[in-house]
């Protein structure tokens, strides 16, 4: 990546198309245009699935940073100590300065978004606004225009900027402040002014806050690059020059490297009061970030970490192709940028060779890093073979293959349509409040459980098991919380006398209550009930077991409805009983026959005779409704007994008591088969500010009330 100029292509940086040479103009034409393909298939690509709640592509870290934007989001808190609730209160473990966090938050406050929705956004942006950058620090470095176009087009096309730019990850925002600090850095060399000495300390501020591990990606060439420069700048004018070029030096690098050192401690002060926050402090985290000398040289870890670069990067053959034109032009003194580059690309695994054979995401910060090489070594090939297509028939092969390495290890699962979470993450949100807290025994420090249930928890990382009863102390800072439940998972499910000490502390029962296949969950005797009615929606619910439940009994009816088709409030033991089915319970019912409980299909149901009417309160934030209804066999079973069909209706009412209808269906399981059976519907609630949803049955036509034997399975507002 040397700064001499293209003989092909000499004009001064600020040149534009109308200035080039004919050849140069061709070459910058057919490069805008195959940058204009890629951007808008970028744009699709990348916006594909954008709404679904799965955080797929290393959860445990998407998660994570969720989990601290939606509690940023949820109690306001925008401060330093923000809220990252896996360790108990104080709530707060910091592992990076909270930017990314905050604006996400402040996006979820100020639109509807979902906060997976919002975080992506900033992703995105944050990636598209490193675009100008790259090109503003080729221009400085005399690329060409057609080499310039052809870079963002390589980076448009790479994998980790596909799919790790949709994520729910702080890495486009330290990559965006990493890249503008290097280009005004090299600006700042070009023109030797303390002004973009200034902005190039604040982008490189920001880059360290943000990623410290990032913006240390870029470090390697940069600090060459300044000695490069000040040594230049002393054999051209002497040592007040080279004075002046140490003072830039300086005022550039010393404020990100203060920045760093400030957060560090302030972080690791705020760690330290979190119960099991002390073991993430910096100093215990130093050998996992750095690794060891044999981390460095094992075969093995370079083997994965090619793997990575292979299915996230570029294929490294073509990496290779890229360094041996750059060998070439060093050896015949031509250009040393293209070698440099390589080396360059190498010193971030070698500096983090843990970090980079784990962590596929971990390239995103220096896959621009192979679009420069393969750019130069582009760019001298094209000086040698003049043909004006040249340049963007190399881009655009490279392009292709990248594209396939998308299309092959990251687009399957961006496909996928989930809002994330097991059953069991489900089934503990459903069972739980939104203040109370849940234990986590087995998932190490995972913030997938918590984001998915909505819950914060305390948890018993790893490193609690070489320590077991400080850990247990640790319980004492719960003391003021109320406890949702106990998740054990995986090989920890076998610490029985570690369980069985939780468990009595806690007020929790003394075996499992519920299992799934690797998960066992403890619950308060007093949620029992409320696990039966969870479960009863779908007796198998996904592979879930209770525990104690020897039969399927319907519940007892322990209150008579009363069929005046007057509106009566729902009492407790009706909503236990009754109307097991529906979550939240219903706070008002009308009805002309009735209400009873029944079994359909493997599933407890709550018959619903026209006319009915049972009315929920919407839970706060709710903006999901799952139903499920039908009619009962016998009522379809012969020709002369059988319904006319009846209709199901869900209307919303706002706080004026204004309605606003949400879902109607006139189902005649006589008449057409295909309706008969429950008949499930997943339906997102209008934002229209609800806070009553109205469920009613009415007869079908003429008013005809006979056989129309109807029935809710599942009324679930969430």
């Amino acid at each position: 990546m040397s700064i001499a100029r293209s003989p092909a292509d000499s004009s001064s940086p600020d040149a534009e198309s109308a200035d080039l040479p004919p050849a140069a103009a061709s070459r910058h034409r057919w490069a805008i245009a195959a940058f204009c393909i890629f951007l808008a298939l970028h744009a699709f690509l990348v916006s594909r699935n954008w709404d679904q709640g799965f955080l797929i592509g290393h959860e445990f870290r998407q998660t994570q940073t969720a989990l601290s934007i939606a509690f940023i989001e949820q109690d306001n808190d925008f401060s330093l100590a923000y809220p990252t609730p896996l360790f108990g209160p104080p709530w707060s473990i910091p592992m990076e300065f909270p930017l990314y966090q905050w604006a996400a938050a402040w996006l979820v406050q100020k639109t509807d978004w979902s906060v997976p929705e919002s975080a992506r956004t900033i992703s995105l942006l944050c990636f598209y606004l490193t675009l100008p950058a790259v090109f503003f620090l080729l221009k400085e470095l005399r690329f060409a225009s057609s080499i310039r176009w052809g870079t963002l087009s390589l980076l448009l096309t790479t994998p980790v900027y596909i799919f790790y730019s949709r994520s729910v990850l702080i890495e486009s925002m330290a990559l965006m402040f990493s890249l503008w600090f290097v280009a005004c850095f090299v600006r700042m060399c070009r023109t030797r002014s303390y002004g973009w000495m200034a902005i190039a300390s604040v982008f490189g501020s920001a880059a360290a806050l943000v990623k410290v591990t990032s913006m240390m990606a870029w470090c390697f060439g940069i600090a060459i690059g300044g000695l490069w420069w000040s040594w230049q700048q002393w054999r051209a004018s002497g040592p007040t020059a080279w004075r002046r070029s140490i003072i830039l030096g300086i005022g550039c690098a010393l404020p990100p490297g203060i920045l760093t050192l400030w957060w560090l401690q302030t972080a690791d002060a705020i760690k330290a009061a979190s119960p099991g926050g002390s073991t993430l402090v910096s100093s215990n985290m130093t050998e996992f970030n750095f690794g060891s000398w044999s981390d460095r040289i094992n075969p093995a870890s370079w083997v994965q970490i090619s793997h990575h670069f292979s299915q996230g990067v570029t294929p490294v053959w073509i990496l290779g192709l890229a360094t041996i034109v750059g060998l070439f032009a060093l050896f015949r003194r031509q250009d040393i940028g293209i070698a440099a580059g390589s080396l360059w690309l190498v010193s971030a695994p070698l500096t983090f060779p843990i970090l980079y054979r784990i962590h596929d995401y971990y390239f995103y910060a220096i896959a621009a890093l192979s679009a420069f090489v393969i750019a130069a070594a582009t760019r001298y090939t094209t000086q040698k073979i003049r043909a004006a297509w040249l340049p963007t028939l190399i881009i655009s092969l490279v392009a292709a293959f990248q594209l396939n390495a998308y299309r092959i290890n990251y687009a399957p699962n961006q496909k996928i349509v989930s809002n994330g979470g097991t059953a069991m993450d489900v089934l503990i949100r459903d069972l739980s409040e939104p203040e109370e807290v849940i234990i986590i025994i087995g998932q190490d420090w995972s913030a997938a459980t918590p984001y998915y249930a909505q819950r914060r928890a305390f948890m018993f990382a790893e490193p609690a098991f070489d320590s077991p009863a400080s850990s247990l102390a640790q319980l004492e800072s719960l003391q003021d919380e109320t406890i949702a439940c106990l998740l054990v998972s995986g090989k920890r499910r076998s610490e029985v006398a570690f369980i069985a000490t939780v468990t009595h502390r806690l007020g929790l029962d003394s075996t499992p209550t519920a299992s799934s296949e690797r998960s066992d969950l403890y619950l308060p005797s007093s949620k029992r009930s409320k696990l039966l009615r969870r479960l009863a929606l779908n007796p198998n619910n996904r592979g879930i077991t209770a525990h104690g439940i020897e039969s399927r009994q319907l519940p007892p009816l322990l209150t008579k409805i009363i069929p005046d088709g007057e509106i009566h409030e729902v009492t407790p033991d009706q909503a236990v009983s009754l109307f097991s089915t529906i979550y939240p319970p219903p706070a008002r019912y009308r009805a002309q026959f009735g209400f009873s409980s029944e079994f359909i299909e493997l599933s407890y149901a709550t018959g619903a005779h026209p006319d009915s009417d049972l009315w929920v309160d919407i839970p706060p934030n709710s903006t999901h409704l799952d139903l499920s209804f039908g009619l009962r066999e016998e009522s379809y079973a012969e020709a002369d007994t059988s319904t006319n069909g009846v209709e199901f209706i869900v209307t919303g009412f706002r706080s004026d008591r204004t309605e606003v209808p949400v879902f109607q269906q006139f189902i005649d399981p006589f008449r057409n088969p295909d309706q008969r059976g429950p008949n499930h519907h997943s339906i997102t609630l209008p934002p229209e500010n609800l806070v009553t949803l109205k469920f009613s049955t009415r007869p079908g036509p003429d008013q005809n009330y006979a056989f129309d034997w109807a029935y809710w399975t599942l009324i679930d507002v969430r």
